[in-house]
């Protein structure tokens, strides 16, 4: 089951930035379904890791573009995107502390 379902509404109307959300939205489900399942810290780890550098590669690159063509919302925007890293980056640290907690299943 997954925790986030791709639907037209989440689109942003920019293909290659659809398809980044829905890699993201994947990484996502994969984790969710980590936690609920009781993967081991290791294969976790191993998710997140993978969300972490694809969320900043992409947010890299949409930041650029956005840059590029003068985005207006950009400073917003980019702020957003700083605090969902820091927040993967936060329980990243938590779980290899041994300090994630997982919701009930």
């Amino acid at each position: 089951m997954s925790y986030i379902d791709w639907n037209e509404d989440l689109s942003v109307g920019v293909s290659i930035f659809d398809e980044a959300h829905k890699k993201l939205i994947t990484y996502v489900n994969r984790l969710h379904q980590g936690m609920i399942s009781g993967l081991g810290v290791a294969s976790m780890t191993e998710i997140l890791d993978g969300l972490l550098d694809y969320t900043k590669t992409h947010f890299r690159h949409e930041e650029q573009l956005m840059t590029k063509f003068a985005y207006p919302h950009y400073e917003a925007h980019k702020k957003e995107h700083d605090n969902l890293i820091l927040k993967v980056i936060d329980f990243h640290d938590q779980l290899t502390r041994g300090r994630a907690l997982f919701p009930c299943h």
